[in-house]
């Protein structure tokens, strides 16, 4: 899960990491060494710099196992706290020598691809990763934010964003680049027509709300895209809502095909 999704508190938290870090290599065949180190620094940096207990278990039965015991056990864990640690500082405190916003760069670099200098500048505008986090999820197309600077002058290549938003944001946050990609795989739809939709719907559920509901929905995306033409418009349609959603485009097309039918009759019939 996301830590950022939930209100925890570091001061009371502990963390259980289930399974051996080998069973990466069922989910990440290809890149099980990277994979496998971001999980054992992220482990290491949750242990020694948060001071967050992390506890490892074999499988599911045994974290069931440790969480009934800390539930049956929790009073005693909490009211038999030796009062004279109450003073120690809890949570996440920088080594000597160490700034809060080197933390937020070493966290950023856990992500695969993420240099140093690059977490630095693109955590520059930000007090926290919080704040960072928040922009990511702020945009309707965070991936595209990043690629194009996000605000500072240096850019991630697509791959890399594409890691760090769904690192920290979630997969949810990708949906609308990957709609970005299906849209830019259709013949004749350029970068900057599917920018323009986007900015209009950048769902495809939206989108496909706002076509099913048109009398001609390849005419809706020409008026919205004034650069697309009848052809790509039409493309458009059939991936949304399918083969199905084009018969008043056929009736057209066939009104149009009609010798001595001119244009003009046909769209006054339409």
């Amino acid at each position: 899960g996301q830590l950022h999704e939930t209100n925890y508190n570091r001061s009371r938290s502990l963390l259980v990491v289930e399974g051996s870090i080998e069973d990466l290599k069922h989910r990440y065949s290809t890149n099980y060494e990277a994979s496998a180190s971001t999980v054992r620094r992220m482990i290491l940096r949750l242990a020694i710099v948060d001071r967050i207990p992390v506890l490892r278990t074999a499988n599911l039965e045994e974290t069931c196992i440790l969480i009934l015991d800390l539930a049956n056990n929790l009073d005693s864990f909490v009211l038999g706290f030796p009062s004279r640690y109450n003073s120690v500082p809890l949570g996440p405190r920088p080594r000597a020598g160490e700034r809060s916003k080197d933390i937020l760069v070493e966290q950023l670099c856990c992500v695969r691809g993420v240099s140093s200098d690059m977490a630095r500048k693109l955590l520059k505008p930000y007090r926290s990763m919080k704040a960072f986090i928040t922009a990511l999820e702020s945009k309707s197309d965070p991936v595209e934010w990043l690629v194009n600077g996000s605000g500072t002058t240096r850019k991630l290549q697509t791959p890399c964003a594409i890691r760090v938003v769904e690192t920290l944001a979630g997969q949810a946050a990708l949906e609308t680049h990957k709609f970005r990609d299906r849209l830019l795989s259709i013949n004749g739809l350029t970068a900057p027509v599917v920018t323009k939709l986007l900015g209009v719907t950048p769902t495809e559920e939206e989108l496909a709300s706002i076509l099913a509901n048109e009398k001609d929905p390849v005419g809706w995306v020409q008026t919205q895209c004034a650069l697309v033409s009848r052809i790509p418009a039409k493309a458009l349609v059939k991936e949304v809502l399918g083969e199905s959603n084009l018969r008043y485009e056929q009736f057209r097309e066939r009104l149009f095909s009609i010798p001595g039918f001119s244009p003009a009759g046909a769209a006054r019939l339409l």
